[in-house]
């Protein structure tokens, strides 16, 4: 078999790896997305960013066609051009980290704009298409309850959920695509590494160190909190915004903490394994008690850790920029 022919069968492989990829992302964006990305990767690598762009078109429109779902390729190819032969170029000349930023904004954007686009088709913004959205799901989880539970029970639990979704969608937006941006850099990353194309790579967890203007927003969030209690408004869009704003940096500030206590760890000179189970007991009572997340806060202040803070965030690795962000 020539070497053509070899480059290819390739390049067919992939971009069927990357079609049924790109469904499963569909469902599933943090498992579908990064294993696409990856695949793109190695497509942008091997042959060029162009071929890898016009996969990702290709891989996305039949993804939306198989699932019956044309609206998603709103959302569906941005996320693949970014997370794939972006990211392998981008990758190259900036920080991980920046590039993750600008894959988290990208997918972000998309998927709000989804729901725009939908909306819009019936004739509503997007608040009103929201509501819409939360009457009917309402309606369903009424229609599947089970016989051993209350009406009045089955009233709370489901306005409890719809008003969750109502007031906090923005978040989990957020905490969905920031982990799919998040894996899919890394198997970007982890291709470039095996490539030897040298891609930037993430910095080590303790030596991860964020840009303090991810304090504005925890301030702005909790003065929108608590205007909205000043004008007796708990419910209303001031509280949820603010709301929304502390939820989406605890999430950022969550690493920021972690980062601290690797740092530690490292110090101690604690195994592997017993890092891993540290850092399951974190994730785990952060989702009790924000106490990671606050103690990011105080690391973006206080610099527990006395890392270098020149503008440039933690040491450059060989393979490419650490960067903040």
């Amino acid at each position: 078999m020539s070497a053509r022919s070899i480059a290819i069968r390739d390049l067919v492989l992939l971009s069927v790896s990357c079609a049924a990829s790109a469904v499963v992302g569909l469902l599933v964006p943090f498992v579908g997305i990064p294993i696409a990305a990856l695949a793109l990767a190695l497509i942008s690598m091997r042959f060029n960013a162009w071929t890898g762009a016009v996969v990702a078109v290709i891989a996305a429109l039949a993804a939306v066609l198989a699932i019956g779902q044309p609206l998603q390729v709103i959302a569906l190819l941005p996320a693949l051009l970014i997370a794939g032969p972006w990211a392998t170029v981008a990758l190259k000349r900036r920080p991980a980290l920046q590039v993750l930023a600008v894959t988290v904004a990208v997918l972000f954007v998309s998927a709000i704009a989804v729901d725009v686009v939908a909306g819009a088709l019936q004739h509503m913004d997007l608040a009103h298409y929201r509501i819409a959205e939360v009457v009917l799901l309402k309606k369903t989880m009424l229609a599947s309850v089970a016989p051993s539970v209350t009406a009045a029970q089955a009233k709370a639990a489901v306005d409890l959920v719809g008003t969750t979704w109502l007031q906090l969608w923005p978040a989990i937006y957020f905490m969905i695509n920031g982990l799919t941006a998040l894996l899919s850099i890394k198997a970007v990353a982890w291709a470039g590494r095996r490539a030897g194309a040298g891609t930037a790579v993430f910095p080590p967890v303790a030596d991860l160190d964020l840009n303090g203007n991810w304090a504005w927003p925890v301030i702005g969030g909790l003065a929108l909190m608590a205007a909205a209690m000043f004008i007796h408004q708990p419910d209303g869009w001031v509280y949820a915004t603010g709301y929304n704003l502390v939820l989406i940096s605890r999430c950022v500030l969550f690493f920021q903490g972690v980062g601290t206590f690797a740092a530690l760890y490292r110090k101690a000179g604690v195994g592997r394994v017993t890092r891993g189970i540290g850092y399951v007991f974190l994730t785990l009572s952060e989702l009790v008690v924000p106490v990671v997340s606050l103690l990011g806060l105080v690391d973006l202040f206080v610099n527990l850790r006395k890392l270098p803070r020149d503008g440039a965030g933690a040491p450059r690795s060989v393979e490419g920029g650490a960067g903040s962000v």
